[in-house]
């Protein structure tokens, strides 16, 4: 068979099998694509056996999953990529951190720039530097004959490990704009063009961060494995560096750069925790 047909050949081969509920011998696939025999077991071990379930020795049952698969994705097994249907390791986190931020839309804009520069080491590594090294000890302990850029170093490394992105999402709000009033009152206060009841979309910003020292990872194989982590931090000490870095590197930016009378932070997941951030000027 000539070489551009024996893909196709094997790609019609293996769906009919599956739209059929068949098995195949391994002889009948050689067969079919045209393939030598060495070719055909090295196709099955490297490229095919995503697709393919060993009944017996060489004898096979196709999945359903070929189905799903368009022939260009096919083909590119040949001459690209060999897994082409994801294969995933199940990671559970009994314990998980969540910050979710409650901002005004207007001020969305202002706030990712301003938190996007903590994607980078260096403002990260500055930040750190300007706490100095007596603030980092009370949460984290310099080890012995560690220098001063190896300390650092770690320090970063357990901010990137815990902080890789966040999301936004927009819900719809009202909200009074005064204190509590009557009805008439409210009327008579909207009469003279002031708005007493105001619809605003605020801005979500969340923050949602695994825990590992509880994490177990169930990965993919024959034989289901279980796999425990054996983290060198309990969840509480874990959680509590998450936390000190939350409030000192996001917090402290965002308190400087939103400008709102009040800004208002949940923590849920380990623990439950409110945090308001309340104008000096206007918290009685």
């Amino acid at each position: 068979m000539e070489k551009d047909k024996m893909i196709p050949a094997s790609y019609d081969f293996l769906r009919q099998k599956a739209q059929n509920n068949q098995d195949f011998e391994f002889r009948e696939l050689e067969a079919v694509s045209g393939w030598t025999e060495i070719n055909t077991r090295t196709n099955i071990s490297k490229r095919l056996k995503q697709f393919l379930i060993e009944v017996t020795k060489d004898n096979y049952h196709v999945k359903k999953n070929i189905l799903d698969v368009a022939y260009s994705e096919y083909y590119r097994l040949f001459t690209q990529s060999n897994i082409i249907v994801p294969q995933y390791n199940e990671h559970q986190h009994p314990d998980v951190v969540v910050f979710e931020l409650f901002l005004p839309l207007t001020c969305e804009d202002k706030l990712r720039k301003a938190l996007d520069k903590l994607f980078y080491k260096d403002t990260v590594y500055e930040r750190l530097q300007s706490i100095g090294l007596k603030g980092l000890q009370e949460e984290f302990r310099r080890e012995v004959n560690e220098t001063e850029n190896k300390y650092l170093e770690r320090i970063c490394q357990f901010f990137s490990d815990k902080f890789g992105g966040y999301s936004i999402s927009h819900v719809s709000g009202r909200f009074r704009s005064k204190e509590i009033l009557e009805r008439k009152k409210a009327r008579e206060l909207e009469d003279r063009g002031e708005d007493y009841l105001i619809d605003e979309t605020t801005a979500i910003v969340r923050f949602i961060i695994p825990i590992q020292a509880t994490e177990v990872v169930i990965k993919e194989s024959p034989d289901t494995q279980l796999e425990l982590n054996f983290s060198y931090l309990t969840v509480d000490e874990e959680l509590a560096r998450i936390e000190w870095l939350f409030r000192n590197l996001l917090i402290d930016i965002i308190l400087h750069t939103v400008g709102q009378n009040q800004i208002w932070i949940l923590e849920s997941g380990k623990r439950q925790m409110l945090y308001r951030f309340v104008d000096k000027n206007k918290d009685k």
